[in-house]
Parts: structure tokens; C-alpha cells; sequence
């Protein structure tokens, strides 16, 4: 790639200009670019719910230095509101917090055919969830199928038959039964019910069932509890006093522009008798789900409609693909935006994608 093509495709890039009104290189250019915050050269800061960095002599400890941590901390607030703000008035899609605990993806209004400001927050656990609750923060668990782990599942059944909090749940039924309250006016008090509960929420916490959705007004509610908390901030490790990243597609107050990193390659492959070649492009970073579609149809278009790729995903994610069904999905087939139409993957990630002669087939995991 000449230079002047690839400082064309970053122009283009910040200017949010169409990318197939240039040359191929600067296309792709254009298209593995992203902006993230923070920045620090000598860490890696994508994933942050599996990295496997360790600390060493050599890698500065950010918490050892509690004004730097500080200043780190002031400048993602900052960036973090900036980024919010754009997506409440429509001027960012989505974006990506990345913390050591959980993932938060938040998306614009129509986004996936949701028609309020959503967030999707996985994995959570029980803590995540009460926290979630002492500030008044509705949320619901869209990939919990409570009536499936009810009736499939007997072991758990005998277990919470032989529950020892069974014990003190029948200890507060009589009580509340001895100062005259009927038990049929207090249903959530019934053994069924209690069951339930215990089912709904047992062993979920750092599964994919136990994605939190938060919709609507409390989308606010939850930036406000997000920028505030300072559990997002790892104390120990590589990411100690780093700030969550922040991922975007759009500019922020604060933002670093990044490219994902691109490698070709070639491989000569035995068709019967013969050597046929054929050529390979890794692409490593975090691949934005605008970024994927364009660079699909900018390999369609170069490599005369026959091309395939295979994805590594972030399994934890794979939850961010499914629709609540409490949410009704607006139809927005006629919409150029395709993030805009509601995803079918459920709670599988994409791993496997072939076009042959402009026919797509592709596999999930």
C-alpha cells in the first residue's frame, strides 16, 4: 500500500466519507479503522476479560502511582461522558466498555432493531446484578429460559427440594401465617414460585444466561453508575489503575485513532497435479461490526465474488448478538444501515463466512 493511499483511506475515515468511491487499497484502509481510549504503547488493552499479560519489571505499574491513576481516571470520565452523548443524540451507533469483569456494549435507538437506547452488559454476576438493583437500575436476562431449566433439569429440582433454605422459607411462612397473614395472599411466598427463583438465578453468574439487558431512561442510570463505580478498575496485574476501554466506530473527546493489524501471506495448495496459489490476510485487533460488513464487500468486489474468512471471536460477547423477546423489533429491512435490522445469531458468535459467486453461507459456534 503507497503511502498516499493509506493517508487517503484515514481521511476518509475521520470524514465519514463512502468508502467505495476510491481505489482498493484505500478502501481497506478506511475500513480497519477505530478509535479507543485509553492508549498506553506498552499494554495491550483489547481484550480485557481474557488478556494474559503479566506484570513485569519492565511494564510500568499505573496503580503504584496514585496521580497518574487519577489523571488516567479524569480523563476517561471525560471521554466516557463524551462518548455517551454522541450515542444519545444519535451521532455514534454503538460503542464497547471493555473491563476485566464484564463487557458493555451500548447501542443508539433502532440499533438492532430496538427502538429505545439499550446496553447490554455480559457476563454479570450475582454482585453485578444487586448493584444494578440498589440503584434503582431495571435490567431483564433475555437468554434465561426459565421454563426449560425448570423442566429439564431434575437434579436441580431435588436439589432445592433438599435446599437447607428450604427450611427457613417454611420458618417465615408460619410465622407470617401465626400473626394471621393467609398464605394465598402473599404468592411469592408459594413453594412453586420460591423454586423458580432459585432456579432462574443458580449458576448463571459469568455465563452467557446471565446477560443483563438495560433499555430506555435507565440506559442514563446506568452510564451514571458505570462512570461513578471504581470497581471497573482492576487492582492488581498488568491493568492495574488503567481505566475500562472504550471502544468506538465515530471520534470522541479524548480518542486515539488505531488500525487493526494486517499481515498477507500466500500458500501454494495441491489441485490434483498442480500448484495453485492462493493468498491469506490476517487481521488481528478488535474488528467493529461496521468494519466486518465493509470489508466483506470490499473483498467481494476484488476477488471476483469468491472469498471466505474465518473468525475468532470473544465467546463472552456472543450474547450481545440476541434480541430481548420482551422487546418488539422494528423492521428496518428497507434501511441502507444494516446495524439498524435485529440480529439472528441468538447466542452463537459468527465463525465461518464463504461467498461463492455472491452467495454467502456461514457457520456459528
Amino acid at each position: 500500500m503507497l503511502g498516499k493511499q493509506e493517508a487517503r483511506g484515514l481521511c476518509k475515515f475521520v470524514q465519514h466519507q463512502d468508502p467505495n468511491s476510491d481505489d482498493d487499497s484505500t478502501c481497506f484502509q478506511q475500513n480497519i479503522m477505530y478509535w479507543i481510549h485509553p492508549i498506553l504503547p506498552w499494554l495491550s488493552l483489547f481484550p480485557r476479560l481474557t488478556s494474559d499479560m503479566k506484570l513485569t519489571s519492565k511494564v510500568p505499574n499505573v496503580a503504584e502511582n496514585q496521580d497518574i491513576a487519577d489523571a488516567l481516571q479524569a480523563s476517561w470520565c471525560q471521554s466516557f461522558r463524551s462518548l455517551f452523548n454522541l450515542l444519545r443524540c444519535g451521532n455514534c451507533d454503538y460503542f464497547y466498555l471493555c473491563s476485566a469483569q464484564f463487557t458493555v456494549l451500548f447501542r443508539a435507538a433502532m440499533i438492532g432493531g430496538v427502538a429505545s437506547t439499550s446496553a447490554y452488559v455480559t457476563p454479570t454476576t450475582k454482585g453485578i446484578r444487586e448493584g444494578f438493583d440498589k440503584e434503582g437500575i431495571s435490567y431483564t436476562l433475555p437468554v434465561l429460559d426459565l421454563p426449560t431449566s425448570v423442566s429439564n433439569d431434575n437434579s436441580d429440582d431435588e436439589h432445592v427440594e433438599n435446599d437447607p433454605l428450604k427450611d427457613d422459607v417454611d420458618d417465615n411462612t408460619c410465622w407470617l401465617e401465626s400473626m394471621g397473614v393467609a398464605k394465598e395472599t402473599l404468592p411469592q411466598l408459594q413453594q412453586s414460585k420460591i423454586n423458580q427463583q432459585r432456579v432462574k438465578l443458580r449458576n448463571i453468574d459469568h455465563h452467557s444466561s446471565s446477560l443483563a439487558v438495560v433499555t430506555g431512561s435507565h440506559t442514563q442510570a446506568l452510564f451514571n453508575y458505570l462512570l461513578n463505580n471504581k470497581t471497573l478498575i482492576s487492582k492488581t496485574g498488568s491493568h492495574a489503575g488503567i481505566p475500562p476501554t472504550l471502544l468506538a466506530p465515530v471520534a470522541f473527546d479524548g480518542a486515539t485513532l488505531k488500525s487493526l493489524n494486517a499481515k498477507h501471506g500466500m500458500v501454494n495448495l495441491k489441485q490434483g497435479k498442480s500448484l495453485e496459489k492462493k493468498y491469506s490476510l490476517d487481521i488481528t485487533g478488535p474488528i467493529l461490526p461496521g468494519n466486518f460488513s465493509k470489508l466483506c464487500q470490499l473483498f467481494e468486489s476484488t476477488q471476483q465474488h469468491q472469498f471466505s474468512a474465518v473468525m475468532k471471536n470473544l465467546q463472552a460477547t456472543a450474547p450481545f448478538n440476541v434480541l430481548p423477546p420482551d422487546m418488539q423489533a422494528q423492521d428496518q429491512s428497507d434501511d441502507e444501515n444494516f446495524l439498524k435490522q435485529p440480529s439472528n445469531l441468538g447466542t452463537t458468535n459468527l465463525t465461518f463466512i464463504k461467498c461463492d459467486d455472491e452467495l454467502y453461507t456461514w457457520e456459528t459456534s
